[in-house]
């Protein structure tokens, strides 16, 4: 975009604009129809239209000129198309109809990529005359100052308005600040600065600020209870604080970006939009966007602007919090932002122009000085205002946290205005938030009174039922409390940098999320609990709002380990909660509404939505009290990905750009019944890598609204809007629809051009027909026509993989690389040495050149010695370090794009159609990874090497094999006594015995028999005849097993065995529900019996087997149709069946209902019927979630028949990893010399609180602070804590807060208390002395960055050793042997 943005700019440079202008030489805003549209106010007619008009003419030839040089802008082009005989009245000056709303000025696309477009220019000074623009009255409602009746003061809610002040009597006596008259704001601040008190310095400016009105009257009358409004009448009076000059000076600097540093908005029909481009912001494109009628917003302006620094910092001292600003610049006749209100306190100072604001009232006492801050406000939601007045320069309007509020431009004139704001969560309850638990925790620890039990049968007289009866017990109780309550103050010492050290018996708890404080909504969420009693019992309550302030709740019940840690990858839900089991997610996915039957719908996917997590004292209902509480916002939008609304033409869309100049696959998203315009799904997609089009077709803006006739040349052109944009990567474009948006793709791609299959978007990779998929494979995906999703392999292999697991959390361990050059590269993996099959992979290369062109190399053997390889072709960072969580492969490889777990599922056989297969689920796959030097092919000398054993059974889990009567069968425990959820698994065409799907489903918590039945020991060597009561034999084995939990069993079927189990289902009782892949309604291959039933097999004809140039047999077409004459026969009678059928968490599939009754096929009555010889397209799409399965299948279709998605929820629990993306490595800080780390005393007891400070660090550099220790058994226990150096370049664990690691707050004794094992071997050690004679060597370092536990940490700076004993000096030990006594007795030193 950068790019695009420079050649526009050069362009201009040597072509027709000539050489930059300075900004007091741009041309002012002329403001033609061809730029934008216009604001028609009150009273546009008349004579101030009629000057317009003749101002029309002048326009009209200027517009003339611009058509014949080709300079049109994409946006005119679209407007004048799109409404000939609404720009016309524009032009006339009539005011539009009654209820008419003013046209969206939007950016074009040209500007929004730097391109194309008419000369640009800065906006007009102050003072310039804008021709055609409509006079605006200038008299407006609450302009003057009201009294309410009786001439008594203003009410605490009404605004105050002051007159204006143009003289010198009206202006504050003496003082420095008296008057900016005198060289202007910088003036006024040097001389601010000849007084050496800096209260008086700030308590002068704030006078200066809110003059002609006193600052203690403000205070009283003003301050967080209502707006004042200040005219002066002195357009000067702000002069030298900032201006449009300055603005475009800003933007010539060359370190403005857009989103970082600068908003582009645009405010118009009621929809708020921001349209930031990625990448520097180049002066010629942000005055594009200005003049198509986008606000621009400067971010933090006083990182540009010293006055504007110069002016907050000493705010800032009088405030007592941080002072902040942002700059607004808007052009004329527009809106830039949504009604909102603030979480902050605003001084609105008016620099340049005019703008006309409406100030509201909170409309409920919740939004009275509110926390945070509102969602853009529909002008529906709001009341009449209680302040409406138009801002001038020299003015000031205020108006305190919680009142809602909206500025737009007059027709007439720019607006420059500075929002100075502070008081940004800085409230009593903020404070004690922080004091409350700490002094609650030292009341407990240092007060007998907190510790004693509640009276005996005191809810006999106590709560809500009895508060009616009096009762002296009762009076008795309240009093105690009352006393409790007030003994409970806070002291000096609880004042953050005087909190005590907690022991390890008495620590509070807290809340761990990885990520830390926000995540994708997609995004996997680690959640940890640390500070609880050992097996202490607690309830983790979640919950969250929608945007329209709905409430949607999930319980789990836990119980903590021995080590007091609670950590739900590792410990499962207990029964009684919103869900059971082990699942780390499953306060996510279990949450329920309050309100019946409602959805959770995301609108504005700029906004996160905020998750609140509680852990609540025990298991009751409802449980006890709050132990911690913390927030994590999930976003839609990843840092860098573009939103661009989108109307050209017919189309009504939003597109979702991923972040970059590359091309990406495109997809066209489309929502159901309902209509409208839904974004999240479309910027989640974008989010991995996808340009997706979020395209509406009904009931959004001017688009019909009601679904009765819809035409497809709108979604051709859709379509043909994505194959031409130059970010989108052709030859074609998947398709996605949900409900009613699914048939859409169908039908679109028979009428459009080069538009691929829905289920295969983009284009076909090299030797996809040699694989087995080809056209023929694409051209029969019509199966896929009522879910409309991307294609199997794409989605669940790559997209789904992504959005499961972003990267790593930690890294336990790094394995050394054999490195055969002198950079000492080195692999690391996370887990370490071994992970599970179906776990992800964290890979990280460390000690590479900055910018080195690497080729990442994976490889390993199967049973049968058959080789399966992929590779990588990666650049690395500037800092040396390659980590697949946030490193795009680049295009050569097996695959390209941000891909962490690509080297695993892209694995290829080198011989042809070669599966992937386990048998022996006992012995790891083990991974070969290598680093090679370049992208030659093939590529260079070899970097680093490194070996990963990839399992199938976690430790603990049971294999039995099961031989009772005509079973065979291989039964899987997970560790425990149980009993666990029963599942038996059936696999396909093949026979045999696999068992790596029911070992990883037992990894999980159920108990799977793999069940053959053919093709194994003495069963049939062949598929001819099945009787189904050998699969009841089965089902009653599992029933009777003491550790099956009843009164059912599962059933999870592939492809044959799929149908079977769909028979078995219909036919056989004690089946509880059943999940099918891959499988057929109709019994296919063999015959099946059960008593005196038989079920003929379907028919085929192998005359319509074809062969394809490969040699390879396709075998699609081979089955006849189920529906067709003897073929029905075949059918298995769903409708007999007693179970549940369920989609599960693992599969992603369609849902199809069985019609009830006789004779009745199982079908969906909206799927398209006919197809390919008129056959019903039963269809499923099943991906395993986050992972393959271990058989690799050939690309393109799977299986012969067609299949019916029959789900069961009681399968989904495997397992959602949450780990976090690698730490990246510390970025190097300024050394201010010899770096020290001082622990005080070095030699003490072990329950002796030390003192630990570090000194010789830069102003404000990050640290990490570890402990590591080793026990008398060679165990190794380690802490670490972020941290970041004072102003003086030094730190004091006493007083410094800690801002992440194993705990955070002020915790003098943190890196102690908080001391855990290193790695993943033994996770539950405890550090627990046997020797009291020897002390407990603790070695403190300091390390360069901030790293987390368990990863790669920076340069060691400072250590120093401290040495705990568990005996003084002079304690005497003896050990005592009388009689059965066994034990050893300490006495004090003396006698």
């Amino acid at each position: 975009m950068e790019r695009a943005q420079t050649e526009v700019c050069q362009s201009r440079a040597a072509g027709a604009f000539g050489k930059p202008k300075a900004p007091g030489s741009l041309r002012p805003h002329g403001g033609t129809g061809a730029g934008r549209r216009h604001r028609a106010h009150p009273g546009g007619s008349g004579p101030a239209g009629r000057a317009e008009m003749a101002a029309g003419g002048a326009e009209e030839q200027q517009q003339q000129q611009r058509r014949r040089l080709g300079r049109l802008s994409a946006l005119s082009v679209y407007r004048r198309a799109a409404g000939a005989e609404r720009l016309e009245r524009r032009r006339r000056g009539t005011p539009l109809p009654a209820g008419g709303r003013r046209a969206k000025a939007r950016p074009r696309r040209g500007a929004a990529r730097g391109g194309g477009g008419h000369e640009l220019a800065a906006p007009p000074p102050p003072s310039a005359a804008v021709p055609g623009r409509v006079e605006r009255a200038e008299a407006t409602p609450g302009s003057a100052e009201k009294k309410p009746p009786g001439g008594s003061a203003p009410s605490p809610g009404a605004p105050r308005v002051r007159a204006p002040v143009g003289s010198t009597e009206a202006k504050p006596p003496g003082g420095p600040a008296a008057s900016s008259v005198g060289g202007g704001v910088p003036g006024l601040l040097r001389r601010l600065g000849l007084l050496e008190d800096s209260r008086r310095r700030a308590a002068e400016l704030f006078r200066w600020l809110v003059a002609p009105v006193e600052p203690g009257e403000f205070a009283g009358r003003h301050w967080e209870r209502a707006p004042l409004l200040v005219r002066r009448g002195d357009p000067e009076y702000y002069a030298g604080l900032f201006s449009t000059a300055d603005f475009d000076a800003i933007l010539r600097s060359g370190e403005v970006q857009f989103g970082t540093h600068l908003d582009v908005t645009s405010y118009a029909e009621g929809v708020r939009e921001t349209h930031n481009p990625v990448g520097r912001a180049l002066p010629a494109v942000v005055w594009d966007f200005y003049q198509n009628g986008c606000s621009l917003r400067l971010l933090n302006p006083q990182a540009f602007s010293t006055t504007v620094w110069h002016l907050l910092s000493i705010l800032q001292e009088y405030f007592g919090s941080m002072a902040g600003a942002n700059t607004y610049l808007t052009p004329p006749g527009t809106q830039g932002f949504a009604p909102h209100y603030d979480d902050i306190e605003a001084f609105v100072l008016q620099l340049e122009g005019k703008k006309h604001w409406r100030v509201y009232s909170p409309r409920t006492d919740t939004e009275v000085l509110p926390q945070f801050s509102s969602a853009n406000l529909t002008q529906a939601e709001l009341g009449k205002p209680v302040l409406e007045v138009v801002l001038e320069a020299g003015d000031l309007l205020y108006f305190p946290r919680g009142f809602i509020h909206q500025g737009d431009c007059l027709p007439d004139a720019h607006s420059l205005h500075i929002t100075v704001s502070s008081y940004q969560r800085n409230s009593w309850g903020d404070l004690l938030e922080k004091l409350l638990p700490a002094a609650l925790q030292m009341a407990l620890e240092e007060d007998v009174d907190y510790r004693q039990g509640l009276p005996m049968g005191y809810l006999g007289y106590m709560g809500v039922a009895n508060s009616d009866a009096a009762d002296t017990r009762r009076t008795a109780f309240v009093e105690k409390l009352q006393r409790l309550m007030k003994k409970l103050r806070c002291s000096p010492s609880w004042i953050p940098g005087g909190l005590p050290a907690r022991s390890l018996s008495s620590m509070a708890a807290t809340i761990r999320f990885s990520p830390a404080t926000r995540s994708l909504f997609d995004e996997p969420l680690g959640i940890a609990v640390q500070g609880l009693g050992p097996q202490q019992q607690v309830t983790l309550r979640a919950s969250l709002r929608d945007e329209a302030g709905e409430l949607f709740e999930a319980h789990g019940r836990y119980q903590a380990t021995d080590d007091g840690e609670l950590d739900l990858a590792r410990c499962p839900a207990l029964p009684g909660g919103s869900f059971s089991g082990l699942e780390p997610m499953g306060l996510l996915w279990a949450l329920q509404p309050r309100k019946p039957f409602w959805r959770l719908v995301k609108k504005d996917v700029q906004t996160p939505f905020r998750l609140q997590l509680e852990v609540l004292e025990g298991h009751g209902d409802p449980p006890g009290q709050l132990l911690a509480q913390a927030e994590h916002e999930r976003l839609f939008l990843r840092e860098g990905v573009r939103r661009v609304p989108v109307r050209e033409g017919r189309i009504r869309a939003t597109l979702f750009l991923p972040p970059g100049e590359d091309l990406f696959p495109g997809i066209i998203d489309i929502d159901g019944f309902g209509g409208g315009l839904r974004e999240y799904r479309a910027s989640l997609l974008a989010n991995h890598g996808f340009a997706t089009l979020a395209l509406a077709y009904y009931k959004y803006e001017d688009l019909s609204q009601a679904v009765t006739k819809l035409h497809l040349e709108y979604f051709e052109e859709a379509v043909n809007y994505m194959l031409q944009h130059p970010q989108v990567k052709g030859p074609g474009i998947g398709l996605l629809g949900f409900s009613k948006g699914a048939p859409r793709p169908l039908p679109a791609r028979r009428a459009g051009r080069g538009l691929p299959n829905p289920a295969q978007p983009g284009p076909a990779r090299p030797g996809r027909a040699e694989r087995g998929g080809g056209a023929r494979g694409r051209k029969r995906c019509g199966a896929m026509g009522q879910v409309a999703a991307l294609s199997l392999r794409r989605l669940s292999a790559r997209c789904w993989q992504r959005l499961l697991w972003p990267g790593p959390a930690r890294i336990p361990g790094a394995l050394p690389a054999r490195s055969l050059s002198s950079m000492a590269a080195t692999i690391r993996f996370s887990p370490a040495t071994r992970s599970l099959f179906d776990e992800p992979l964290g890979i990280a290369v460390q000690g590479l050149g900055p910018q080195q062109q690497v080729t990442l190399r994976a490889s390993l053997r199967d049973e049968a010695g058959e080789l399966f390889e992929a590779h990588g072709r990666y650049q690395v960072a500037d800092d040396g370090e390659l980590d697949l969580a946030r490193c795009p492969a680049l295009p050569g490889g097996s695959f390209s794009g941000l891909e962490p777990m690509g080297l695993l599922w892209a694995l290829q056989p080198r011989k042809p159609f070669w599966r992937l297969v386990k048998k022996d689920v006992q012995t790891p796959f083990r991974l070969q990874l290598e680093v090679l030097e370049g992208h030659g092919d093939p590529p260079g000398q070899l970097l680093a090497q490194a070996e990963h054993e990839r399992l199938f059974l976690r430790e603990g889990v049971r294999r039995v094999p099961v031989r009772e009567g005509r079973i065979r069968a291989t039964l899987f425990l997970p560790p425990g006594n149980g009993p666990f959820p029963g599942i038996i698994d059936l696999y396909g065409t093949g026979g045999g015995l696999p068992e790596y799907r029911a070992c990883l489903l037992a990894n999980y918590g159920f108990a799977v028999l793999a069940l053959a039945f053919y093709g194994y020991e003495d069963l049939p060597k062949e598929m001819k005849e099945f009787h189904l009561e050998y699969f009841e034999e089965a089902i009653n084995y599992m029933l009777k097993h003491t550790q099956v939990k009843g009164p059912g069993v599962g059933l999870l079927g592939f492809s044959k065995g799929g149908d079977l189990c769909l028979s078995m289902a219909s036919f056989l009782k004690g089946i509880t529900a059943t999940a099918v892949i891959n499988g057929s309604v109709a019994n296919v291959g063999a015959v099946l019996r059960y008593k005196d039933i038989t079920i003929p097999p379907l028919g085929a004809d192998a005359k319509r087997i074809k062969i394809n140039k490969s040699g390879i047999a396709d075998i699609v077409d081979v089955l006849n149709n189920p529906l067709e004459g003897p073929n029905r026969r075949s059918f298995i009678p769903l409708e007999k069946a007693e179970c549940r059928f369920f989609q599960p968490g693992a599969l992603i599939v369609t849902l199809i209902k069985a019609s009830r009754g006789p004779g009745r096929a199982l079908s969906n009555p909206r799927a398209p019927r006919g197809g390919r010889r008129g056959r019903p397209q039963l269809s499923i799409e099943a991906a395993w979630r986050g992972r393959r399965p271990p058989g690799r299948y050939c690309r393109g279709r799977s299986g012969p028949a067609t299949a019916a998605a029959v789900m069961w929820r009681a399968a989904a629990p495997l397992r959602a990893l949450c780990r976090a993306p690698l730490p990246p490595p510390p970025a190097p800080a300024p050394r201010r010399g010899a770096v020290s780390v001082a622990v005080t005393p070095a030699a003490g007891l072990a329950d002796e609180r030390v003192d630990t400070r570090v000194a010789g660090l830069a102003a404000g550099q990050a640290v990490t602070l570890r402990a590591v220790v080793a026990d008398e058994r060679g165990c190794l226990f380690q802490s670490c804590a972020h941290y970041r150096a004072d102003g003086r370049g030094q730190l004091h664990l006493g007083t410094d807060a800690s801002h992440g690691g194993d705990y955070t707050g002020v915790e003098p004794m943190g890196l102690f208390w908080s001391l855990a094992p290193a790695g993943m071997e033994r996770p539950y050690q405890r550090l627990v002395p046997r020797s009291t004679g020897t002390p407990m060597r603790v070695e403190v370092l300091v390390h360069q960055g901030h790293s987390g536990p368990g990863a790669i940490h920076g340069p060691v700076m400072a250590k120093a050793e401290v040495q705990r004993w568990f005996t003084a000096p002079g304690v005497r030990r003896i050990r005592l042997k009388e009689g059965s006594v066994r034990g050893s007795l300490f006495l004090p030193s003396g006698e």
